[in-house]
């Protein structure tokens, strides 16, 4: 049984829409480290070069014009502002990744994703890619992830099916993914709305037992 995060609250949730075709979707991704299992001496270290050359990287977005498809959409235009807030704001998860994007269909080839690196870091907390593809009426999100922890890097390969609209968490002992696909809306379509409910904040999970990954 999955189990979410404390600050999975029913008020970011954002409804989930008709899966139907379009030719492009827009994805937002939340990576988070959870602080209870971010010891190196947890994990076995991972000294692979990470394969990342046929991925595509996000450029960065132009003020005043409209992004086009692998732009790294403005903060304006994120969805899940208040699910990465109430993250950075509660002990015991670190955001390291907050982005969005737009892409043709769902069939886009892996995308490389990577954290900002800060001035007193040497590399990226978090770099990898994550492939978005058809399986069945759903989408396969298939990711390939390495987290620094110190001088160390730990592979994490989360991957996990969802249906379009749906916030999905993906469950994993060191690092949690909020995914959402939407499709992309045409002028005049009532854009789903955010539901409402209360605040709550359930005890934090174990890092010690994951939760399953499809």
């Amino acid at each position: 049984m999955k189990r979410w995060p404390g600050v999975i609250l029913l008020s970011l949730l954002i409804a989930t829409v008709p899966a139907r075709a379009a030719p492009s979707f827009t994805v937002e991704v939340i990576a988070f480290r959870y602080g209870d299992a971010a010891q190196a001496s947890m994990w076995a270290a991972d000294e692979q070069v990470p394969a990342l050359g046929g991925a595509t990287p996000l450029r960065e977005s132009v003020k005043g014009e409209s992004p086009d498809y692998f732009t790294a959409l403005p903060a304006s235009s994120l969805r899940l502002g208040g699910a990465s807030a109430v993250l950075s704001k509660t002990a015991g998860y670190e955001v390291l990744l907050h982005t969005a994007w737009r892409q043709p269909g769902r069939a886009a080839g892996p995308i490389y994703l990577r954290s900002p690196v800060l001035p007193e870091e040497a590399a990226p907390a978090l770099e990898g890619t994550l492939l978005l593809r058809e399986a069945g009426p759903e989408i396969r999100v298939s990711g390939e992830f390495w987290v620094l922890l110190g001088t160390q890097r730990v592979k994490v390969s989360p991957n996990q099916n969802l249906r379009v609209g749906e916030l999905r968490y993906i469950d994993h002992a060191l690092l949690g993914l909020l995914v959402q696909v939407l499709p992309e809306t045409s002028e005049g379509d009532a854009a789903p709305e955010s539901a409402a409910g209360p605040l709550e904040t359930p005890p934090l999970r174990s890092a010690a037992t994951p939760g399953p990954a499809d």
